[in-house]
């Protein structure tokens, strides 16, 4: 039997066969990481037996314990008990790394994960949250790249060398100087990973055949930079391989993917058609006692009156029109000028929000509860987002906010 733990998305170290039978991995994090702040090692665990005999094993996936006085004023995740709290609740399983199946045996004992698994075939696959994988994303290139209505364009390569994508998704023959577009990118931070399944999700239902997605064709295009710190995810990291915060750097472009995006994002809006939205994906740090989801308003006092109205707005939208998005979602003071958003309003004057999604579990209108995270659920997002979209770009969000000379604009 042979497991391995080095995959997008999660890391683990000390894989070990114990004497009782018992297979055990340390999550990649330790005290002195934390303790010393911001930390490049991703809390999060993939990993992937191989056996070509069948049986039943016990995986232990462990956390290190930390000490809280001396975590005082350190980076922890927003209470990095929660990984241990969720990961009971959020254990998953797959043969091939693209469709994931809830586990629900696992229970946890003190800072340790104890996971029951009947090994049936070659290779199994097994996460704590809801992993997307290198496979995912292969497959959805693929889907892209055959439609007629999807433009990929290289723009670079990343740090670590990896090609750098922008798409553009429309109908080519209605482009006009009235048509609004939205600008969507993901994974700035590489473990946050439900922004990147939401906007697969959302990808392959525009370039379909249902009606909603071909109003959105028509009437609207999207821009769209899937994987920003895509080494540091295909390295199982937490941030930028450099040891970065790319999110930080929308001030001095002193990395590689924001210097890329910089000149490509400024001649999409200058274009006749650009972009009136900016969205910027990323994932909430909460237990499973939170729905973990967020979408930023900026202060009055950054951004004037209006802009902060019009984005209360289409939080409500997003709200009422989708099944997993509560109107509490709301993350004031969103106005950050080193951030995406905070650049994209001050430099075009346009609406901008980071959004984050649950990690751990997402709330769920029909039952007004936090339900665990699934793929299902994460795929119906992105479904119903498009006519939120089409509706807004076209509607309320078509016209530039009227923003204060204050803000710097350039």
């Amino acid at each position: 039997m042979i497991v391995t733990g080095k995959f997008a998305n999660g890391n683990c170290t000390e894989i070990r066969s114990e004497s009782d039978g018992v297979v055990s991995a340390t999550v990649r994090m330790n005290e002195t990481s934390l303790r010393n702040g911001w930390t490049n090692q991703c809390p999060l665990f993939l990993g992937k037996i191989e056996d070509a005999r069948g049986r039943g094993i016990r995986l232990d996936v462990r956390w290190p314990e930390f000490d809280r006085d001396s975590m005082q004023g350190a980076h922890d995740y927003g209470g990095n008990d929660s990984f241990i709290e969720a990961a009971p609740h959020c254990v998953f399983t797959s043969t091939d790394a693209v469709r994931w199946t809830r586990h629900t045996s696992a229970t946890r004992a003190d800072w340790t994960v104890r996971i029951p698994l009947e090994i049936e075939s070659d290779q199994l696959y097994i996460a704590i949250n809801l992993p997307y994988t290198l496979s995912d994303f292969q497959r959805l290139r693929e889907t892209l790249d055959a439609s007629p209505f999807v433009r990929r364009e290289l723009i670079g390569a990343s740090y670590g060398a990896c090609d750098f994508h922008l798409y553009e998704i429309g109908e080519a023959s209605e482009v006009s100087s009235e048509k609004p577009a939205v600008y969507i990118q993901a994974l700035q931070h590489p473990s946050e990973v439900s922004g990147p399944r939401v906007l697969d999700s959302m990808l392959r239902y525009l370039i379909g055949h249902d009606p909603e997605a071909q109003r959105f064709r028509r009437e609207c295009s999207l821009y769209v930079v899937p994987l920003i710190a895509v080494d540091a995810w295909l390295e199982g990291l937490d941030y930028h391989v450099s040891g970065g915060n790319l999110n930080r750097d929308w001030q001095s472009f002193s990395m590689t993917e924001t210097r890329l995006l910089r000149p490509v994002i400024d001649r999409i809006m200058s274009l006749p058609a650009r972009p009136v939205l900016a969205l910027d994906l990323h994932n909430g740090w909460h237990s499973m006692g939170h729905h973990g989801a967020a979408i930023t308003v900026m202060p009055e006092t950054s951004v004037g009156k209006l802009l902060p109205v019009r984005q209360r707005d289409f939080i409500r939208e997003v709200a009422t029109r989708t099944d997993f998005i509560p109107e509490t979602a709301v993350w004031e003071a969103g106005y950050k000028p080193h951030g995406f958003a905070g650049y994209m309003t001050r430099t075009y004057g346009i609406q901008a929000h980071t959004v984050e999604f649950s990690r751990f579990s997402i709330w769920d209108r029909k039952t007004s509860v936090h339900a665990p995270l699934s793929q299902e659920r994460l795929e119906r997002l992105g479904k119903q987002l498009v006519p939120v979209l089409t509706d807004w770009l076209t509607g309320p969000g078509k016209q530039p906010p009227d923003l204060p000379e204050v803000l710097g604009n350039e």
